[in-house]
Parts: structure tokens; C-alpha cells; sequence
């Protein structure tokens, strides 16, 4: 083979090996999670301020907390992302902080519908991913387990809706409302 052939072929692999990369969605760091929201005192006197407790084990410290969540024991739903700085308070304790992308009281419009579970493709391929399809409309679940990722699923869901969408298709740009699934079963 002559060397322009050679060259032609080496400049649609790199081609191919960047438009390959570019299709793929990077993980935005974005968790989802149920917590309850605790005053622990003033950090003048050795409190940590507000916090955040997810898991029962976890205890974090936002950056964007707002006053109108700043209740003892509020149980909230919460989509966030984890930062690289500690919020020192109380003896030293050190709270990982984290920046609430969005925010929601937990049994605040709890719905309960029946729903089918649709697979619009992988999100790696300009795909949508897994949705749940509630009457004529499609939503995105934060978290979907894998139990229920079959296309055509009929399940029976309680969910909160979120204010936030999940983008997806690169050239379509489309925007899908997001749920918070509570529960899920078959139907």
C-alpha cells in the first residue's frame, strides 16, 4: 500500500475513534437520594449547622440550602453533587459539602399511577434510556432498578415529580421530565 493510502486510512480511524467518543454521555457526578434535614446548633458553639443525612449514615453540609428547607427531621428527596471541600464544624467534625441541584419535600404530591416501562435506546448510542410512560407521557426515573429494565414492563409506580429534565439525543435534544420512583411493581 502506498503511503497516502495508509495515511487516508489512519485519518478515518482517528475520525471514527473521536466521533465514537463524542457520542458518549461523561457522568455528570449527579446523585439522587431520600435524606432528613437536622439542626445540630450554631458552629459558634461547637454545632455543625444544617445538615443533610442520607442513608442514615451519610451526613452532608449544602452549599445551597434555603431557608424554606431548613426544618428539624424533613424528610426531603434530593439530587445533588459531591464536592472536594469539608465544612469544619464542631470539634473539628469535618461534613462533606454538597451543591443540591434540586430539592423536594418527600410525601409532598405523592402520585400513584399504572405505567410501562419503554427503552428508547442506550443514552452511549444518542439513545433516551429507560423511561416510564404514565398515560401519554414519557418521564425519566433518577433510578431505575434493574429488575424492571424490560421494554413493554407494566408496572404500577408511586413517584414525586422532580423540577428538573433529563436531556438526551445529541441531535434531537430532547427533554424528559424527571421522577423520583418511590415504589415500584409489577402490575
Amino acid at each position: 500500500m502506498n503511503k497516502s493510502i495508509i495515511s487516508a486510512l489512519l485519518l478515518i480511524i482517528a475520525l471514527l475513534i473521536v466521533f465514537t467518543f463524542s457520542l458518549c454521555k461523561k457522568d455528570d457526578g449527579i446523585l439522587t437520594a431520600e435524606a432528613k434535614i437536622y439542626d445540630s446548633g450554631s458552629v459558634a458553639l461547637d454545632g455543625c449547622d444544617w445538615f443533610l443525612r442520607v442513608d442514615s449514615t451519610k451526613e452532608f453540609h449544602a452549599v445551597n440550602l434555603t431557608n424554606e428547607f431548613k426544618e428539624n427531621a424533613l424528610k426531603v428527596i434530593i439530587r445533588y453533587r459531591l464536592l472536594d471541600t469539608k465544612f469544619v464544624c464542631g470539634w473539628g467534625k469535618g461534613l462533606t459539602e454538597i451543591q443540591l441541584i434540586d430539592i423536594k419535600r418527600k410525601d409532598s404530591q405523592l402520585i400513584k399511577k399504572d405505567a410501562t416501562i419503554v427503552d428508547m435506546g442506550p443514552i452511549t448510542a444518542d439513545g433516551c434510556g429507560w423511561k416510564v410512560k404514565i398515560d401519554t407521557t414519557y418521564y425519566h426515573p433518577t433510578k431505575l432498578p434493574d429488575a424492571y429494565k424490560k421494554a413493554d414492563l407494566k408496572v404500577k409506580v408511586s413517584y414525586n415529580l422532580l423540577d428538573s429534565k433529563f436531556q438526551c439525543g445529541i441531535a434531537a435534544n430532547l427533554k424528559y421530565n424527571q421522577i423520583f420512583l418511590k415504589t415500584i411493581e409489577n402490575r
